[in-house]
């Protein structure tokens, strides 16, 4: 009797789901239902279902939606009435919708107790984390910036195919590396060994981008110019467990920029030497450009209209071909005096384009011809 009550007192207060039951089997044994014979307070809370709804009753009048299943629940069971050991095992319960983890045992044939619990919302949080992770996968595989992830340590975590394509070295071959053998970065124009800002990351947790002229040296010795920026990871409690790093290949870029730059300087050095000036004006006279050399001895010219710029006027100069230029969409020329330059005399040529939004513009090529007209 004593033991009877502490049967029950553990049952009452079992935090998991308990089910006692009597397999039915037809005339060859084979198992066709079960009879509920207890349960306990947190299968009540857990299914829904009171003591009078399921006491005495088999599980098809209960849950007729059973027969139909993907699982075979009856057939699972009957097994472990039947003495062919203890089951364990998760599976989603069609008739309440949700999930259970499972252990179903017997202590006498013909009978069989069930022990669960709902994992309902731990199977939606894994499916969502496993989506997630999915979704991240399939990002970094077609990404076109490299990415390369490190723990606190900066020991390699997760490349992605263009971060192994930059620096020449498979995910296989870096995981576990430190970064600074991975990703060896110099100054573009130095060689001399670039700070990466990872470092800077995991100490600070503060975002970071490399420095202007930044060259990422591959594995086999390529050298590619990059931008990148380097970013803390951190877990659900806000802590830093690694960092990131996401850089783009821009030796193109780069290339352009520094050939434009080598044009700019003999083009710059050409007009100085030949006392050429160029500016751009709008159909109002605003000036949209000013060169180097123009700006050197007029100062800034944002805001400012051409005639005033020049000549210190309040209008339009008499011979100006700006408005020949712009109505006949052919080159204008005239004769300009400079009173700020000691009266010198240039020739302007005046050529009309239209700028990426269609609008018509006009640049203004200025040469000295001061000893022509002397």
């Amino acid at each position: 009797m004593v033991e009877k009550g502490r049967y029950r007192l553990l049952l009452k207060n079992l935090p998991d789901a308990f089910a006692y039951h009597q397999m039915i089997t037809d005339d060859k044994g084979n198992p066709k239902d079960y009879i509920f014979l207890e349960i306990n307070p947190a299968f009540e809370n857990m299914t829904g279902l009171q003591e009078e709804q399921v006491l005495g009753k088999r599980v098809t009048e209960v849950h007729p939606q059973i027969i139909d299943s993907a699982f075979d629940w009856i057939g699972a069971y009957g097994r472990v009435a039947a003495g062919r050991g203890d089951l364990r095992f998760e599976s989603y319960f069609e008739p309440l919708e949700r999930w259970y983890e499972i252990t179903a045992y017997s202590d006498e044939p013909g009978y069989f107790a069930t022990v669960f619990r709902d994992i309902t919302e731990s199977k939606q949080f894994h499916d969502t984390l496993r989506e997630s992770e999915e979704n991240l996968f399939i990002t970094l595989q077609s990404i076109g910036d490299g990415v390369i992830a490190t723990d606190l340590n900066t020991k390699i975590t997760r490349m992605n195919p263009q971060a192994e394509k930059l620096t020449g070295w498979t995910f296989q071959e870096a995981a576990g590396r430190t970064l600074d053998e991975v990703f060896r970065i110099v100054h573009a124009k130095t060689g001399e060994p670039a700070f990466n800002p990872v470092h800077h990351v995991l100490k600070t947790g503060e975002i970071l981008k490399l420095a202007n002229d930044t060259a990422l040296i591959a594995r086999d010795g390529n050298r590619y110019q990059i931008a990148d920026s380097a970013a803390p990871i951190r877990d659900g409690d806000g802590k830093i467990t690694g960092a990131i790093m996401v850089f783009s290949d821009v030796t193109e870029q780069y290339q352009a920029r520094k050939e434009l730059e080598e044009t700019t300087q003999r083009l710059e050095h050409v007009l100085r030497a030949t006392q050429t000036g160029i500016d751009i004006i709008d159909e109002n006279f605003n000036l949209l450009y000013v060169d180097n050399l123009w700006q050197d001895l007029y100062g800034a010219y944002e805001g400012r209209k051409c005639y005033e710029y020049f000549k210190g006027r309040a209008g339009p100069c008499e011979n100006c071909g700006a408005p020949r230029a712009l109505e006949t969409k052919e080159v204008a020329f005239s004769e300009q005096v400079l009173p700020r330059e000691d009266n010198r005399v240039v020739e302007c040529h005046t050529v009309p384009f239209q700028n990426e939004q269609g609008a018509w513009l006009v640049a203004e090529f200025k040469k000295d011809i001061t000893r022509l007209k002397q």
